[in-house]
This record gives C-alpha cells, sequence and structure tokens, in this order.
C-alpha cells in the first residue's frame, strides 16, 4: 500500500510501516489536523525519496493531504482530517502554535480533547517533513 508518491518503503511510503489497511481506515476516521505554513518553502539538502514528494516541506505536506485524500477514497472509508493552510509562516513553531491554538478554539476544543493521544497504541512525537 502506497501513501506517498516515489519509494513505497517506509519512512518514504507505509510499506514495512506497523501501520496495515485496518489501521490506516481507523487513522482516516479520526479528527486530525493537517497545518502547512505556505511561506514554509525553504528546505535543506533531501534524499531523493523525499524530493519526488515535493520539493519542499510545504509541497511536501499538500502531497501528503492529497494523497491521504485520494487513499481514503480508493478504500472507501471517510477521511474526516482538516488541512489549514497558515498564510505568511514559514518554518517557525511559535507562528504555528499560535494558529494552531486560534483553530482549535474556533473550533471549541476543550481541555480533554487536547490531552488526549491521536490513535490507541500510538506515542506522539515530532514529524518531520
Amino acid at each position: 500500500m502506497r501513501f506517498h508518491p516515489g519509494p513505497d518503503q517506509f519512512p518514504y511510503g507505509l510499506s514495512g510501516s506497523p501501520i496495515d489497511r485496518e489501521g490506516l481506515a481507523r487513522a482516516f476516521s479520526r479528527d486530525f489536523i493537517v497545518m502547512l505554513g505556505d511561506g514554509d518553502l525553504a528546505d535543506r539538502d533531501r534524499e531523493l525519496e523525499a524530493t519526488t514528494q515535493g520539493t519542499n516541506r510545504f509541497a511536501r505536506g499538500l502531497r501528503f493531504f492529497a494523497t491521504a485524500s485520494e487513499q481514503a477514497v480508493s478504500m472507501g472509508v471517510p477521511l474526516r482530517w482538516q488541512l489549514h493552510i497558515v498564510h505568511g509562516v514559514d518554518h517557525a513553531a511559535v507562528p504555528m502554535v499560535r494558529a494552531a491554538l486560534r483553530l482549535l478554539r474556533d473550533q471549541g476544543a476543550t481541555g480533554k480533547e487536547l490531552k488526549r493521544k491521536p490513535w490507541p497504541g500510538w506515542t506522539t512525537g515530532p514529524v518531520c517533513m
């Protein structure tokens, strides 16, 4: 099962990863927000496998969300994910956190939702795109 265009092997695809079709369907059914800064266009030198997914973090993030949408449709499962573009922000933590907090507040998130783990059995940690 491919999740990104290009090489299929984890971490650039899902081959060899611990997620299977049922796990992916569960992930798609969860509330999940992908936030991208539209100014996140500078990037360090990347592996070919990464650059085939996009030449910068913003492009890779767009491709990630598009691929998730396409995969959910092909699996016949709902996608409860949201894509939010933060205008004028590059790869800067503080403006992104502020934008995320505003978004969560505007959507009525409570402290209870913010403390729960995204998927049972998964740990949270940094994700680099």
